[in-house]
């Protein structure tokens, strides 16, 4: 029974980090660009809202990147405490890397 929970609570939290996650990213993108409408009006320029926007759209890019790859770092941790998930066959994927090398020139 507890397993079953501990499961659930594993699914909703992951469930709220990609909630954050995609929240983070269209925030950045409307931050960056009503900053850069903003900076537009008070110098009277017509670019920075175009600057903005780019900037906004790189962070939030940045942003999936570096949750991705936080995730993946915390898979691989779970798959070193807990072995490979169930149907993954270590041999098999040894062997399939064995042969991949062996066709190599």
């Amino acid at each position: 029974m507890n397993g079953k929970r501990e499961e659930n609570s594993s699914h909703v939290k992951q469930l709220g980090r990609f909630a954050v996650v995609g929240f983070e990213f269209a925030a950045l993108i409307v931050a960056g660009f009503f900053v850069g409408r903003f900076l537009d009006h008070r110098f009277g320029t017509g670019y920075l809202t175009w600057v903005g926007l780019a900037l906004g759209t790189f962070a939030g890019f940045r942003s999936l990147f570096v949750m991705a790859r936080l995730e993946q770092r915390a898979l691989e941790k779970e798959d070193r405490e807990n072995g490979p998930p169930p149907g993954i066959d270590e041999d098999v994927s040894k062997d399939d890397a064995k042969e991949n090398s062996d066709d190599r020139p």
